[in-house]
């Protein structure tokens, strides 16, 4: 990579096609629901979640379901909370990294259980530039940590054509 254009993560991973968020957005039509209506609320519980569980690793503060999220990480040390990251061509922020037998994991917050592509691109992402060893969340619907082993230098070839994708398409002029 010669350019020194910094992209996020997040804006990286946009480039993807998701069809499960049509098939999502379609259901909500389909009930009679405001999709943008839906979405504002999901966004709002996923951030008043988020904001929980930074403020008990940040300030200490108890929440509901904090037993259970201490529960799953007891044996782990947090590294930190909340940490930028970059390394020139790309950047973004880990919600947490902890250390567990001299290795260091980066985890993020998802709402859900289920293991997505962006997920692991982003993960793998922070992995690399949080020279972590170890990739994993913490779902906020039921507070468990769980790790995700695959092939991190395939999933980073993945984030770095995507960073040549999105270079070629800003020199283009040219929105996806």
């Amino acid at each position: 990579m010669t350019n020194q254009k910094s992209y996020s993560v997040t804006d990286l991973i946009k480039i993807l096609n998701k069809p499960g968020l049509l098939y999502w957005a379609n259901n909500i039509g389909l009930s009679g629901l405001s999709l943008h209506e839906q979405r504002n609320k999901l966004a709002k519980k996923g951030t008043k979640k988020h904001n929980e569980i930074q403020d008990f690793f940040v300030h200490g503060v108890d929440f509901k379901d904090s037993y259970k999220l201490k529960e799953s990480i007891k044996g782990y040390d947090v590294y930190s909370c909340e940490e930028d990251l970059s390394n020139g061509y790309i950047h973004g922020r880990s919600d947490l990294i902890l250390l567990n037998n001299g290795k260091k994991i980066v985890c993020d917050f998802k709402s859900g259980s289920k293991i997505y592509l962006s997920t692991k691109l982003q993960l793998t992402a922070y992995k690399e530039l949080s020279k972590s060893d170890e990739i994993a969340f913490i779902s906020m619907d039921d507070y468990k940590l769980i790790t995700i082993d695959i092939d991190h230098q395939k999933y980073l070839d993945i984030i770095k054509y995507l960073y040549k994708i999105k270079i070629n398409l800003d020199t283009l002029n040219e929105k996806l």
